[in-house]
């Protein structure tokens, strides 16, 4: 991950490319959903190179999702995003794989967030084997089903270090409270 790239893209009076979010869904069986909101105008599928694998190339399919509360605090509570999904004709349902939406509790969701000149085929695309150039990817865990009715499903998400209410033997983890 290069962000030094990015920091002076940022720093010029004009940026020349539209940042990209991209999400990786992990499915109850283990696999991931690759998609994007959609930001190519032509409704196109993106590309870019895998985190872990720059030789691994990954398809991220334009689908209708919207997110709030993806911030960074320094103080107060940890940031709780939910991730809104379009279910009409039951097409979030089908990217999982079961229409029981309860069985992706717990599993994450990854935001990679990059400039649209940094996907394979912009203007500054790196090639293959070259690090991917994007900002910090942000890993969440599914906390809760948060809305669903027929036309979208909406999800709360968690830190994976967010451990309010995990139990250990003899102990319960309470925020801003000493047990003994």
């Amino acid at each position: 991950m290069s962000t030094n790239r990015l920091i002076s893209d940022f720093q010029k009076q004009a940026v020349a490319s539209g940042l990209v979010e991209l999400y990786e869904i992990e499915k109850p069986d283990g696999t991931f959903a690759y998609i994007t909101r959609g930001e190519d105008s032509d409704g196109s599928s993106l590309q870019l190179y895998d985190y872990t694998s720059n030789s691994t190339l990954r398809t991220y399919a334009p689908f209708p999702v919207s997110s709030t509360g993806f911030e960074t605090k320094v103080t107060g509570a940890i940031a709780r995003p939910v991730v809104n999904f379009s279910n009409v004709g039951n097409n979030f349902t089908t990217l999982i794989g079961t229409a029981d939406t309860n069985l992706i509790l717990g599993r994450k969701i990854i935001r990679r967030t990059t400039l649209k000149k940094y996907l394979v085929g912009g203007s500054a695309d790196t090639g293959s084997g070259q690090q991917s150039i994007e900002f910090g990817r942000e890993v969440w865990t599914i906390s809760k089903l948060m809305k669903k009715d027929a036309t979208s499903i909406s999800f709360e998400l968690k830190a994976p270090f967010d451990l309010e209410g995990v139990k250990i033997p003899a102990r319960q983890i309470v925020a801003n409270a000493c047990p003994w």
